[in-house]
């Protein structure tokens, strides 16, 4: 997906599955059955008894985390031992964020876990829109 990427940065129109170049397919992602898929794209997949929480941005890595601190640092009642991490992966130039909590599905600390990153993805969508790296920021 990284090499794609690059390849249509250059203004090279891709086939993708046999379809025409240029096509614009529709890719659909799954979760396992203890798995849960949010409005905004936040992900949570079982991973050996425990439960990992995730979402990706278009940000890059050192604005998403300013945006971010603040939030992480004063979120309270998060189950012990969850932190909220930031991986960028510079292929595909997108920022993904996680937690990987022992929280129950239903559980309180599930519902905290998810509510952090309910305010992150938000503080982020609006900077992605409107912030000073947006495509619509040079248009204010």
């Amino acid at each position: 997906m990284g090499r794609a990427r690059e390849r249509m940065a250059a203004g090279e129109q891709l086939a993708l599955l046999g379809l025409p170049a240029g096509a614009d397919p529709t890719i659909d992602l799954t979760v396992p059955p203890t798995g849960a898929a949010r409005v905004g794209g936040r992900y949570r997949v079982p991973v050996e008894g425990r439960w990992w929480w995730a979402f990706a941005s278009t940000l890059e890595l050192g604005r998403a985390h300013a945006l971010g601190r603040d939030l992480a640092a004063t979120w309270p009642d998060l189950p012990a031992g969850d932190q909220l991490r930031l991986r960028w992966d510079p292929l595909t130039q997108v920022t993904v964020a996680y937690v990987e909590t022992s929280a129950p599905p239903g559980s309180s600390g599930e519902r905290c876990v998810v509510e952090l990153l309910d305010a992150l993805l938000a503080r982020w969508t609006v900077d992605e829109l409107v912030g000073p790296s947006s495509p619509f920021a040079a248009r204010r």
